[in-house]
């Protein structure tokens, strides 16, 4: 059609004659007059670019949209690709991260004893053992005049019997475990123990603490995160689901 209109203009500015578009609210094609004569222009129409925020609304669009699709997940985002023919329409979900699980990754720096303790009393209360703030909270050490105390936040710390009162203590632990999920968004919040190591420097070097996942925990945990999406999409769907990027 379009060859047809383009020869027949060609034909009519031989004859001096142009075409002149109408104003007819139509999305998908352009009209013409020529003449006397009606042209129509099929218009190229926007690739669909959906994105949806739930799981529900997900797979509301798969079945409305996805019958000749495919659906691949990475840890970013679940993509439904709409037409396999045809690969620029999509609905998109992204997978958002906790915040927990973003704090985990940010760790391994020295924290004092104070920065430590609102870590764990804040930022990641109800994550890891109520046990572990406890312990850190009443470690004692002796002053250089000789006087034992309770570390509290925002006093002076450091003494050779630190590292005494600390191993004697028995309850510090070298490892612990962490509990959060992966991803903050509805339906895929599954909670994961991740590893976590826990580490001190003594006197007479500045007293604080370390603490970060394991190797490969973190991976671990993302992967099995991966798997278990896997298995709730196919469960879900009756198109192809893959792990990775379309």
């Amino acid at each position: 059609m379009l060859k047809e209109l383009l020869d027949s203009i060609v034909q009519r500015a031989v004859e001096g004659m142009t075409a002149t578009k109408l104003a007819i609210k139509d999305a998908r094609k352009s009209h013409y007059l020529l003449g006397k004569e009606h042209f129509t222009v099929d218009e190229p129409v926007n690739p669909r670019a959906h994105t949806v925020e739930t799981l529900p609304d997900f797979f509301a669009a798969v079945t409305k949209y996805g019958d000749k699709g495919t659906i691949w997940h990475n840890t970013q985002q679940v993509i439904l690709v709409i037409d396999d023919d045809d690969r620029r329409e999509t609905v998109r979900m992204p997978l958002v991260l906790g915040e927990h699980w973003k704090t985990i990754q940010s760790l391994g720096s020295p924290l004092s004893q104070a920065d430590f303790i609102k870590l764990l009393r804040f930022t990641l209360e109800g994550v890891v053992p109520p046990t572990l703030r406890a312990a850190i909270s009443k470690i004692e050490f002796a002053t250089t005049a000789g006087q034992r105390n309770e570390i509290n936040p925002g006093r002076e710390r450091g003494s050779r019997e630190f590292a005494v009162d600390l191993a004697n203590s028995g309850e510090i632990p070298e490892t612990y475990f962490a509990t959060l999920t992966v991803f903050a968004n509805a339906g895929l919040r599954t909670n994961r123990n991740v590893k976590m190591s826990l580490d001190y420097t003594m006197p007479p070097a500045p007293v604080c603490f370390v603490t970060k996942a394991l190797p490969d925990e973190l991976l671990v945990a993302m992967q099995t995160a991966q798997a278990e999406l896997q298995t709730l999409l196919e469960g879900n769907v009756e198109i192809p689901v893959f792990c990775g990027t379309p």
